[in-house]
This record gives C-alpha cells, sequence and structure tokens, in this order.
C-alpha cells in the first residue's frame, strides 16, 4: 500500500483505521511525523502540544528530549515549558521552584438591564503569570489576583461603553500552529474558553449581535486566544511616542517589549500591539524588573498585554476591533 506523504502510514491506514490526512505528513504542524504520533509516542496528531505545556511535541522530542506526553518530565512541580522560559533544566528536579499560585476566580455578574448600549469597538488586554502552557493567578503589591482577559467596549467616538472581565485561568497551550498575519515569531499562544465574566455592560440590540442580548455571550462564541511574540507592526510607532515622551527605548524597552496577538479563530493571530514581562517569584509578581523574552517558551513570569509602569505607552495603545468582527468570527 502506498504512503503518499512520507509519513509512515499506509494511505488506506490513514483514511479508516486513524482520521488523518494522506496528503499531509504533519497534520498539526508540531515537527513531528503522524506516523510517529501513532506508533512511537501517545501523542495526538491534531494537537501540536498533547501534554498542554508550551512546547510542540515535536520540539519536545527533537530538541530538548522532553517526553511530548508528560508535562513535567523531571516531576519536580514546574512544567517542562515554564523550565525551558526559565532556563533550568526539566530533567533535573533540583532546579525546580515550586511554586503554590493563588486560584482566584473572577467574579461574575447578573444579566444585563437596558437600555441598550450601541458598542462599536472592543479593545482586548491581559494580564497573569505565563507557566508553560497556560497562565495563572498571582499576588501583587500584596493582593491576590486573578489571569485576567478585559474585553473593552467603545462606542462610535471611542468613548468607553463598558467592560467585560474574564478569568483567563482555563486558558491551554494551543492546539494548532498559529499564523501571524503579518509573518512574525509567536513565542507562546494559548486557547481559551471563557465563560462566567463579570460584565457592567447593558444590553445589546439582539438584530445586530448574532442574536444576543448580552455581549458575554457575544463574546463567549468567538474562539479567542491570545500570544506573545516579536513587535514587529507597532516598533516604529512606540519608539516614536517613548522617544517623544523622553524615554530611553534603546535601554529600557527595545530588549524587554514583546509583541501582544489576538486570535480570533485559534488559527491564525494579528499583532495588536505591545506587552512587557516582569520577574516573578512564583506567585509574587512585581513589575520592578523587566526580562527580556525567552524566544522559545516564556516561564514562570509575570505577563502584562497593555500596562506600562511607567506611563510612556499606555493601554489606549493597544488595536481596537469592531465590534462586527466578533460577530463574523463565530464558527
Amino acid at each position: 500500500m502506498p504512503d503518499t506523504d512520507g509519513d509512515g502510514l499506509e494511505d488506506g491506514e490513514e483514511i479508516f483505521t486513524h482520521g488523518t490526512d494522506p496528503l499531509d505528513p504533519d497534520m498539526d504542524d508540531d515537527g513531528a511525523l503522524d506516523g510517529e504520533e501513532i506508533d512511537d509516542w501517545p501523542t495526538d496528531t491534531r494537537n501540536r502540544d498533547t501534554d498542554g505545556d508550551g512546547l510542540s511535541d515535536g520540539d519536545e522530542v527533537y530538541l530538548y528530549g522532553t517526553d511530548p506526553a508528560n508535562s513535567d518530565d523531571d516531576g519536580g512541580v514546574s512544567n517542562d515549558g515554564a523550565e525551558i522560559g526559565s532556563d533550568t533544566d526539566p530533567l533535573d528536579a533540583s532546579d525546580d521552584a515550586a511554586c503554590v499560585y493563588p486560584d482566584n476566580l473572577t467574579q461574575t455578574s447578573a444579566e444585563p438591564a437596558g437600555p441598550d448600549v450601541v458598542p462599536v469597538y472592543v479593545r482586548v488586554r491581559w494580564e497573569g503569570i505565563v507557566n508553560g502552557g497556560n497562565f495563572e493567578d498571582f499576588s501583587i503589591a500584596g493582593s491576590n489576583r486573578s489571569a485576567r482577559i478585559f474585553f473593552d467596549f467603545l462606542g462610535a467616538a471611542q468613548i468607553p461603553v463598558c467592560s467585560i472581565i474574564y478569568d483567563l485561568s482555563s486558558s491551554r497551550s494551543a492546539h494548532a500552529v498559529w499564523a501571524a498575519n503579518g509573518g512574525e515569531d509567536l513565542y507562546d499562544s494559548f486557547d481559551l474558553t471563557l465563560s462566567n465574566g463579570f460584565s457592567d455592560c447593558n444590553t445589546v440590540n439582539p438584530t445586530n449581535h448574532s442574536g444576543f442580548s448580552d455581549l458575554r455571550d457575544l463574546v463567549e462564541a468567538v474562539p479567542w486566544g491570545v500570544g506573545f511574540g516579536s513587535l514587529s507592526q507597532h516598533a516604529a510607532s512606540y519608539e516614536s511616542k517613548v522617544t517623544n515622551a523622553k524615554g530611553n527605548w534603546a535601554l529600557d524597552y527595545e530588549p524587554y517589549i514583546l509583541g501582544a496577538y489576538l486570535s480570533l479563530d485559534q488559527r491564525s493571530a494579528t499583532e495588536i500591539g505591545w506587552a512587557l514581562g516582569y520577574e516573578a517569584a512564583c506567585e509574587l509578581a512585581s513589575t520592578d524588573q523587566k526580562i527580556e523574552p525567552n524566544t522559545f517558551a516564556l516561564g514562570e513570569e509575570y505577563f502584562e498585554a497593555g500596562n506600562d509602569p511607567a506611563g510612556l505607552l499606555e493601554h489606549t495603545d493597544l488595536d481596537l476591533l469592531f465590534v462586527f468582527e466578533l460577530v463574523d468570527a463565530i464558527p
């Protein structure tokens, strides 16, 4: 029997036994052939990161020598992606940081009331400790906080209308390899499953919002993802803004700043602005010490998309989406 794509599986076996594509040797683009994933390791041919540690299955085997089906190879509490991101050894338990993160749930709110609001734009920003393949809650300035994502809705004149906040703790390392729309490098990406958000939004006209009168229902119907990568499309404008404000771009920003990426389909992502990462001691986050991002993975550090303690960049520097783009993104 032929093996058209050369992945080690016969075409008939791919179609009738495994449901894989006989013309695609690596369906999830994780760097491991489908035949290897099925015959050699108990990994998922449709999930680039089977164990959810923030490292692709192929990278685990061929780059780091870790087990793609075990998120913590050395059993030392820190997952493999967090260790790679923190420059510790994922095969040595003695250098693991035995972190215990707080579990703070974002509050939910009641059903909205009228009169209807008319949002035209939405801005998305987020914060939390990146722990390899997911976001963790944190403590900052003596206060325990949830890892959160904010959806700030604005009217036609870009005047704030209302906001919805969701807990990010249910995030998971993205199952697919995202394509950055501008061709940029992505360091980490996360699929989101949003529910039970806190909203101060009034109702909206369901005719214009895919049949929903609660903006939370609209937001939750979109397959969101967030990620971090190289800053490209916004770099020149941010450098200009920092320089004009008498800041030192080359010293205080350029080595540390990342691109903040947003996905509405968990397949592709767009750079919407900037993010910064900071040193964290397990759950204890601060904005005192910026970090230079590890381009292979992000681990056990505090990241914010849209908050600059120096105040030279602002969350309003993040790109706006049109609300109709959310409607269009619903599968």
